[in-house]
């Protein structure tokens, strides 16, 4: 995994397209991400968008990786504000579970403050160690995917596309919280 890092330290926008973060990131992520993609196509329409997007989410996925096995380069309140995402990620997939199966608007309305929550988070543990772009590439996924009108889309019930797709999401989520990867 060493070499993994420093080669992404050397050449990050190299290792971040889709067919080397297969390498780099777990399985089950990759369909997360594959899905995830599929919706934000489905979504906006735009396939540069959904490739953006996909693109920033491997990106930040391998810095993080960099900086929590690297974790000397992170203070003591930057890995508090890590292990405190890692727990609003969990409750977050908790509401998308909820949110999959009853579809309540309130659900909705708790999984983008829980979204909005994570992205507080996320800059917080991330610190100083990560450049504005970072950042910005952070506010973007997060504002993309906590957007009420996205969520409303993805979870459409009337979209069969949308079912199976969140329902495939939502599985992964669960092997990768079972298998203690997050």
């Amino acid at each position: 995994m060493k070499i993994h890092m420093i080669c992404f330290l050397l050449f990050p926008r190299k290792l971040s397209n889709k067919y080397v973060a297969k390498f780099v990131i777990n399985e089950i992520v990759n369909r997360i991400l594959d899905n995830l993609h599929n919706l934000i196509l489905g979504f906006s329409g735009n396939l540069e968008t959904a490739d953006n997007l996909k693109q920033w989410i491997i990106e930040l996925l391998l810095k993080l990786q960099v900086l929590y096995y690297n974790d000397n380069v992170l203070s003591e309140d930057n890995l508090k504000f890590l292990k405190d995402f890692h727990e609003q990620f969990i409750a977050l997939g908790k509401y998308m579970i909820e949110l999959y199966e009853f579809n309540f608007i309130l659900d909705r309305i708790l999984l983008i403050r829980k979204c909005e929550q994570c992205q507080e988070l996320m800059h917080k543990a991330v610190g100083n160690c990560l450049s504005r772009n970072s950042h910005a590439r952070i506010d973007s996924i997060f504002n993309f995917i906590s957007d009420e009108k996205f969520v409303k889309y993805v979870f459409d019930s009337k979209s069969a596309f949308n079912t199976a797709t969140i329902k495939e999401i939502i599985v992964d989520l669960g092997l990768l919280v079972t298998e203690g990867i997050i």
